[in-house]
């Protein structure tokens, strides 16, 4: 990925979770910190509020004119005045205490207040935690590159050398090693491990997916002729990505109308050597370092023996034969250095390979056996030189010779036949795209070589956005195959590589050319999204940005701006989520602010409830405090039916200097003070020093009482220091109060 790249920030749809539910806000990691922060913060305040909501829910459900004992007053005040659930919990945990000798069964009784408080806590303490997590999607963020595009220089062609040619071939094939390079080390890391490390690991977090899955069948029948494959007719392995999604898979990110689906389809058997193989032959090595009947070349002699799976593709040489070994130099250009272990040879014939600029795609022109026109077929030939510590039954790694104990100290080493030194392995790659608006029967290519997709499309009425993944998917994927693997990474593609230390290795086991197989189709999938993904990135070298070229039709640059993947320095929020939470969160905040309001007014217009409402009105931290100032002669007050009394204009009182501290109080009330009257008090004569037992009488008649009293012909309310009758619509309401 290029360095070049950055994230988009801000709204977009991903359109895996579809239009309404895709919609998604991107944010860096500072931003998105704010973010989730004050949603935390909100959700703490709905929760508050929330809580209010059910306390006064509560609180009017407990309320009554029946005599109730302190603790149940006190309950009731807890409820009123606790702004929140923990501390409703702790005030009635300390209720109970204080109760436990002076009420029956005060847990017992406190236990229904406690446990939906505790509920409500523990509930939004984890909404709190979780909060970003409802909001936060999948971490996919859509990258923006600096160049968009293919590698596709017009200088790059292989067959003509000029120093412009050179270069660019050069290049490309620096980079394409780079690129497999940085896949198969993803696929130790991602693919080659369990599914939750992968996914905790923040070098995995790359791709829209973080490795794309694929069934494995270890007992798939020869996909040649039966007499080539080694070992049982069902031995072969085939491997199948199914439908891979272009916009869930491969990050292509597009509405269901403009995606494609993709098939890969790969099965691998060893081949049998006996009747395709010569007799090991003297011979030279010309100029080209290939062998040599003739006097010219190196002029080092040496055995050679050659392969005959079919003739090689070469316009400078005519070669009858496939690929070659030599004792001296094994399967390849390059002579074998001492202490390598293996050395591979590479060959490929495409399905319907034509002639592009009198050049055939292939290397090798297979025989009838191995010859197929539905798929690419790739051969690798591995020479073994390794020092096995165990006996290897693979039948690719084969090694039972034993070494002879040369040096005495009777240390043995197992080696694979001298005389068969090579074993060949044939695959054949097969590809499917599909339009997954049409039916599946007719809305799919057969599975075929990659040069033969495109001939297959025009069956699938492709709109230009699908052509266009179509054109992107073939360039990445064509020049991706194992052979490219196998070919570009060599030796270091095998898995068995890692056993050794020097030329000596462990033992292997006896399916390790199928490890090895999965290894190779694990790297070229892992590619292939590295590939996508560069497509709108363009190379990770910024050197190679002037071979990339920019698309040209407006289907290739909307790709070039819809292309996901994952961020660990970005977050990506659901809009809907968001949305969801924000709207609830308004919704509760409203209702527990006029919720007691409304209420009253309902219970006032329907003459139900009064008693509550003022039940709610009077246990209010407020009403408490002018209650025990009124009873004291402190204060003239007003508004004393509503939520918040207050006292006349410009009055001023103090608390007394001193108090008892055994029996605290607000001191003894001045002599010289006006009568006060409150409706749900009855009459106070603040004339009389008021002493505790005096306050007692008079406070000792419960509420509930005194309420009743407004009910009587002679009720009166105090205006003015003098008694005014109650209204008959005031007494009214008493009267059908008392029926609540």
């Amino acid at each position: 990925m290029s360095s070049g790249s950055y994230v988009y920030t801000g709204t977009w749809i991903n359109w895996t979770n579809g239009q309404t539910l895709g919609a998604t806000l991107t944010l860096n990691a500072r931003d998105a910190a704010f973010l989730i922060a004050a949603l935390a913060l909100f959700v703490r305040m709905v929760g508050s509020r929330l809580w209010s909501i059910l306390k006064f829910v509560v609180h009017q459900s407990r309320s009554s004119r029946h005599p109730r004992d302190g603790l149940h007053h006190q309950q009731q005040a807890v409820l009123r005045n606790t702004s929140s659930s923990i501390s409703t919990i702790w005030q009635l945990l300390k209720t109970c205490f204080f109760w436990r000798s002076h009420a029956r069964k005060p847990f017992l009784r406190s236990l229904p207040l406690i446990l939906p408080a505790l509920l409500h806590l523990i509930a939004f303490v984890v909404a709190g935690i979780f909060s970003s997590r409802v909001a936060t999607t999948t971490g996919e963020v859509l990258i923006r590159g600096g160049q968009c595009g293919i590698w596709n220089d017009p200088n790059f062609d292989a067959y003509v050398n000029t120093e412009t040619t050179v270069t660019a071939r050069a290049d490309y094939e620096a980079n394409y090693r780079n690129d497999l390079s940085l896949s198969s080390n993803y696929v130790q890391s991602c693919y080659n491990t369990t599914s939750s490390l992968a996914d905790s690991s923040t070098d995995c977090n790359v791709y829209a997916k973080t490795k794309i899955s694929w069934s494995t069948v270890y007992n798939a029948s020869c996909p040649f002729a039966p007499e080539m494959c080694a070992g049982p007719a069902n031995g072969a392995i085939a491997l199948d990505t199914g439908i891979l999604d272009s916009d869930k898979d491969l990050g292509i990110n597009a509405p269901p109308e403009d995606r494609v689906t993709y098939r890969r389809r790969m099965t691998c058997t060893p081949l049998i050597t006996e009747g395709f193989t010569s007799d090991w032959e003297d011979a030279n090595y010309n100029s080209s370092g290939r062998p040599d009947n003739g006097t010219t070349g190196f002029d080092i002699p040496a055995g050679v023996k050659y392969f005959y799976y079919g003739p090689q593709v070469d316009y400078f040489e005519d070669n009858n034969y496939t690929s070659w070994i030599s004792n001296f130099s094994v399967a390849g250009l390059v002579l074998l250095p001492e202490g390598q272990a293996y050395s591979m040879d590479n060959q490929v014939a495409f399905a319907g390979a034509y002639m592009s600029a009198g050049v055939d795609e292939s290397t090798f022109n297979p025989i009838p056996q191995l010859n197929r026109t539905d798929g690419d077929v790739n051969l690798v030939f591995l020479s073994s030189n390794a020092l096995y510590t165990q006996p290897v039954d693979d039948p690719i790694f084969y090694a039972q010779q034993k070494t002879n104990d040369s040096q005495g100290d009777g240390v043995f080493y197992y080696v694979a036949d001298l005389q068969e030194p090579t074993t060949v392995l044939a695959c054949v790659e097969q590809h499917q795209v599909c339009n997954p608006a049409l039916p599946s029967k007719t809305g799919c290519t057969s599975l075929t070589g990659i040069l033969l997709v495109n001939d297959l499309l025009s069956s699938l009425d492709l709109n230009d956005r699908q052509l266009a993944t179509v054109e992107l998917l073939r360039q990445a994927l064509g020049s991706n195959l194992v052979n490219d693997v196998t070919q570009t990474l060599e030796t270091s593609s095998l898995l068995a590589t890692n056993t050794l230390s020097g030329i000596v290795s462990a033992g292997l086991p006896k399916n390790q050319w199928t490890i090895e197989v999965s290894n190779w189709f694990a790297i070229v999938m892992a590619n292939s999204q590295r590939l996508v993904v560069e497509y709108a990135t363009g190379p990770s070298n910024l050197a190679y940005m002037k071979y990339v070229q920019e698309p040209t039709t407006t289907e290739g640059q909307t790709m070039c701006t819809n292309m996901k993947i994952r961020s660990t320095g970005h977050i990506s929020f659901s809009i809907l989520a968001l949305a969801v939470v924000f709207a609830i969160g308004i919704v509760i905040i409203g209702i527990s602010i006029v919720l007691d309001s409304v209420v009253g007014y309902i219970q006032n217009w329907k003459k139900k409830g009064e008693y509550r409402r003022m039940n709610w009105i009077l246990d209010g931290t407020l009403q408490l405090q002018r209650m025990a100032y009124e009873g004291n002669g402190l204060g003239t007050w007003q508004n004393c039916a509503d939520e918040i009394p207050v006292t006349k204009l410009g009055e001023r009182f103090r608390l007394p200097l001193g108090y008892d501290r055994e029996h605290p109080t607000l001191g003894t009330p001045a002599d010289n003070r006006s009568v006060e009257m409150n409706p749900f008090l009855g009459l106070v004569d603040t004339k009389a020093p008021m002493t505790p037992s005096s306050r007692s009488n008079t406070f000792g008649t419960s509420l509930r009482e005194s309420i009743s009293r407004v009910g009587n012909d002679e009720s009166t309310s105090v205006k003015g220091g003098g008694y005014v009758p109650l209204s008959e619509d005031a007494m009214q309401h008493s009267r059908s109060d008392s029926r609540d």
